[in-house]
């Protein structure tokens, strides 16, 4: 239906909020639902649960799917067998033990 509008996927027009760093969350998790979300066909824009009460490694991580030219980055190295940035989990991007939220 969108498609019909005249949105497209390259356009980036299409966004889609992705709740993350709330009770049980973990970093992989929420990764794996951003890349859900590009697979849907949306640009994600990561947001942070209470965020004043997050340790500063969501923030981070949050920042990687809220901006636009790096989850832009992300997507045209997906599947290159290129670096999706940096070559790290997503969990030690951000310096934490998996599970830690």
């Amino acid at each position: 239906m969108l498609q019909n509008a005249g949105f497209t996927i390259r356009s980036h027009r299409l966004r889609c909020y992705v709740l993350m760093g709330f009770e049980g969350d973990t970093l992989s998790a929420a990764d794996a639902r951003c890349w859900q979300t590009v697979d849907a066909g949306f640009m994600p824009l990561a947001m942070l649960f209470d965020e004043a009460r997050q340790p500063m490694q969501w923030h981070h991580f949050q920042r990687e799917w809220a901006d636009a030219t790096i989850i832009g980055h992300k997507m045209r190295n997906r599947g290159k067998g290129l670096p999706l940035l940096p070559e790290k989990t997503p969990a030690e991007r951000a310096g934490v033990e998996e599970g830690v939220a």
